[in-house]
């Protein structure tokens, strides 16, 4: 029979986190005797002064015969540093919000419809390119992967045709190789070793400049003389 003790507060600074009350009645040689108990947290949401407002329980006493109130003062309190509640969103804010989303699918859909073609054909011109298989040659150089190195060597190849007579430089390089092959698949115990490695990637570095030097000469005397005025 005992009420709520403790009343509902609405400030916004402070949330109540109530535990169910504890209620206990007993009764001794006919006398009732009873209890509720209630615990409530209060946990700060943001700045403010809250006040937790005054309990009152009113009780009919029986030895005075009258209606009494049995009061507990209230408590002000001071929040700070609690992180801010967000106010709830206006329907021009949400309006707004959705404008923006729109925009950005919209750019997102833009770049995607016109430069996913432009930015697949650049990377596909990029495989297909010969400093694309250089660096195929180079990453399995740095592995130490001797079929990829022969594999990559062909591909680069298939960009200077005349890489197999490049100045005695390709004899050196497949010299270079052929050590290599023969210590790891030769006589048993025998290993290459970082000299053998470092050999055949200078020697392809070589090569590949002497290539290219070539080709540029060879674009260079490609070009018509100037007509005389």
């Amino acid at each position: 029979m005992i009420p709520q003790l403790v009343p509902d507060m609405a400030d916004p600074a402070l949330r109540a986190y109530p535990k169910e009350p504890v209620v206990s009645d007993s009764e001794d040689r006919g006398v009732l005797s009873g209890s509720r108990q209630e615990v409530i947290t209060y946990v700060g949401q943001q700045s403010g002064q809250p006040a937790l407002p005054p309990i009152e329980i009113r009780w009919f006493n029986l030895k005075s015969g009258a209606v009494e109130t049995a009061t507990l003062p209230g408590l002000d309190l001071t929040v700070t540093g609690a992180a801010p509640v967000a106010a709830p969103m206006q329907p021009a804010e949400i309006a707004a919000l959705v404008l923006q989303i729109g925009l950005v699918l919209i750019a997102i859909w833009v770049l995607w419809r016109f430069f996913t073609p432009r930015v697949a054909a650049w990377v596909e011109a990029w495989r297909k390119s010969e400093r694309f298989a250089h660096r195929h040659v180079l990453a399995a150089l740095r592995a130490r992967d001797l079929a990829r190195v022969n594999t990559a060597l062909v591909h680069w190849s298939g960009f200077h045709p005349d890489a197999r007579h490049g100045a005695g430089l390709d004899t050196a390089l497949n010299a270079a190789l052929a050590r290599i092959g023969a210590a790891r698949y030769g006589a048993p115990g025998g290993h290459e070793t970082d000299h053998d490695w470092r050999v055949a990637t200078a020697t392809y570095q070589s090569l590949r400049r002497a290539m290219k030097h070539s080709h540029a000469t060879g674009k260079a005397r490609s070009k018509l003389p100037p007509l005389n005025p």
